[in-house]
């Protein structure tokens, strides 16, 4: 078993492996959840069948336990290569001397650090050509690709190239969209998409199903059109190919460039 309190290898082993692990669920958990759930967790030990978390309250461990279990897990065991299971538990005292030894976030992705290869130049060549937005530039963009094959990578490079992009993830669109209903607060959440210079909006699958969420994109989308602003999106698969996709959200979906990234 690899523990925080072993010697100094074992400790270093379980940091090396703790380092990927961040960087994983950095990657698939996106960085608000990242930043709000995992940073603040610390490795407490780990053995061939177990991973055994810290979180400093029992608020934290409880989110993570009801809402990020199957992710972590997940994560876990592509990191390590094994079937492990995962522990969640609360010790205050671990993170009176470790605060300041926190994991960093992982540095947001950009074009520089995308690892460019035969199956992802086409889609690496039309994000750059997005985020220049020069004439002749596609004004928008959809890039279509199973999960793992950077194509949130690509949308993230362009979000950190343009100068006042707004980016969603679906979920964040989802919780925003919804909550901007119950408050009240739908035109003034509508006001602030529509008149991004330019909108990015990752993951757009996340929405098939939800008719509401799709209805406002959709209207975002129109009314960006109309301005002549910029606008990309990512998929896990082509729109044609999406499931319960409402009919207003794919008669918006027709793009300046749609390109996939294959394996």
């Amino acid at each position: 078993m690899l523990s925080a309190r072993r010697p100094a290898c074992m400790a270093w082993a379980l940091d090396r492996i703790w380092k990927r692990l961040n960087q994983e669920l950095f990657r698939t958990l996106g960085p608000d959840r990242y930043s709000l759930w995992i940073r603040h967790a610390l490795p407490a030990a780990f053995d061939e069948e177990l991973f055994t978390f810290h979180f400093p309250t029992t608020h934290a461990k409880d989110k993570v336990e009801s809402l990020l279990r199957e992710a972590v897990a997940a994560a876990a065991q592509r990191v390590t290569n094994r079937n492990v299971r995962v522990l969640f538990t609360v010790d205050v005292d671990s993170f009176v001397t470790a605060v300041d030894e926190t994991p960093a976030a992982p540095r947001a992705p950009t074009f520089a650090t995308f690892v460019a290869g035969p199956g992802n130049r086409p889609a690496l060549s039309a994000a750059k050509a997005f985020a220049r937005g020069g004439p002749g530039d596609p004004r928008t963009l959809l890039i279509h690709a199973p999960s793992g094959l950077g194509r949130t990578h690509l949308l993230r490079a362009i979000h950190a190239q343009v100068s006042g992009a707004l980016f969603f993830t679906g979920e964040q669109f989802r919780r925003h969209s919804r909550e901007a209903v119950l408050q009240g607060r739908m035109e003034a959440f509508l006001k602030k998409c529509r008149s991004a210079p330019v909108f990015l909006f990752d993951d757009l699958h996340l929405l098939c199903g939800r008719d509401e969420p799709q209805r406002v994109l959709a209207d975002i989308l129109e009314s960006l059109a109309d301005r002549g602003a910029r606008a990309a999106l990512t998929s896990e698969r082509p729109p044609r190919l999406l499931d319960r996709l409402h009919r207003s959200l794919a008669a918006r979906l027709r793009m300046d460039v749609e390109v996939s990234i294959d394996r």
